[in-house]
């Protein structure tokens, strides 16, 4: 589904696929599986809807949004205030997010009251974004003489296996219950960001780190 964004500028794409199975294909053992699929885009990511709306409140209202003098919007000098359309303007980052998780699991009755049941569960998220900041003047707070193009990217793993044996026994109005379990993790996370200075135009078939020519900077993190 899609759903525009409160503010210009903003939307939300989203597909999602789920699916549970269970099948037993015999009295002694189940198996259950269930998968989780998301892709997700945003658009207009580098905005804040409350920041537009306290300048919205906050701005002049005699002062005009665009200025024919310098062919762009209104600098609001008088409250050192970003012009809220030319933020809006501004705004043109989007945002990808694709999740999967699975859950597999085999429950096995070894005989009456002994079970043996093995999980593993998986989750994978891969993002990227990407952003460009034009050349611009609003007033000396709210300009940038060079423009700038950048990119990042996320990637998450995490996966989960456990392994149970449980007993039960009852006898009159008694009942026992013993488990023994053993499980192991593995996580990790790895982030990329990167940028680039000065295009040739505008255009957003120049949005591109060949296109540039200045100042590339790459930066990252990783955890496990």
């Amino acid at each position: 589904y899609r759903r525009d964004g409160t503010v210009k500028s903003t939307a939300f794409d989203r597909l999602n696929f789920s699916q549970n199975t269970v099948i037993r294909p015999t009295d002694w053992l189940k198996f259950t599986v269930g998968l989780q699929a998301s892709f997700a885009k945003r658009y207009g990511t580098g905005l804040s809807n409350n920041i537009i709306f306290l300048s919205s409140l906050m701005a002049p209202p005699d002062i005009p949004v665009w200025n024919d003098a310098t062919d762009y919007y209104t600098g609001i000098d008088v409250i050192r205030l970003a012009n809220p359309a030319g933020q809006i303007a501004r705004n043109n980052g989007t945002n990808n997010r694709n999740n999967l998780v699975g859950n597999f699991a085999a429950d096995v009755t070894l005989f009456p009251g002994l079970i043996f049941t093995s999980r593993f569960g998986y989750r994978y998220n891969f993002g990227t974004s990407k952003g460009y900041s034009p050349i611009y003047y609003e007033t000396s707070n709210y300009s940038d003489t060079i423009d700038t193009v950048s990119r990042n990217t996320s990637i998450t793993k995490d996966w989960t296996w456990e392994n149970m044996l449980t007993w039960t026994k009852e006898w009159g109005i008694h009942s026992l219950n013993v488990m023994g379990a053993v499980s192991a993790r593995e996580y990790s996370y790895e982030y990329w960001d990167s940028s680039k200075q000065d295009l040739p135009n505008s255009g957003e078939y120049f949005h591109y780190f060949d296109a540039a020519s200045k100042n590339p900077q790459t930066g990252g993190s990783a955890e496990e």
